[in-house]
């Protein structure tokens, strides 16, 4: 009895060390304030430069149908 309850303690003290491990992998890491800038300016720039004329072209259609029909 005494035995098993060992190997029970030992087993359940290898799987909290494996997932400490886990845990201390899963983190979030610390982002560096280069690599943050850069994708603060990366993502500004991809607005500017797609979404911007995207939602002008969509709105200007509008505005063009709208005028059409006389409304």
């Amino acid at each position: 009895m005494q035995i098993d309850l060992m190997k029970r303690v030992v087993e359940l003290e290898q799987r909290i060390m494996n997932l400490e491990k886990k845990l201390e992998e899963k983190q979030p890491r610390k982002i560096p304030p280069i690599r943050l800038l850069g994708e603060a300016f990366a993502s500004l720039l991809f607005g500017i430069c797609i979404i911007g004329p995207l939602i002008t072209g969509v709105y200007a259609l509008v505005v063009l149908l709208m005028s059409y029909m006389n409304l």
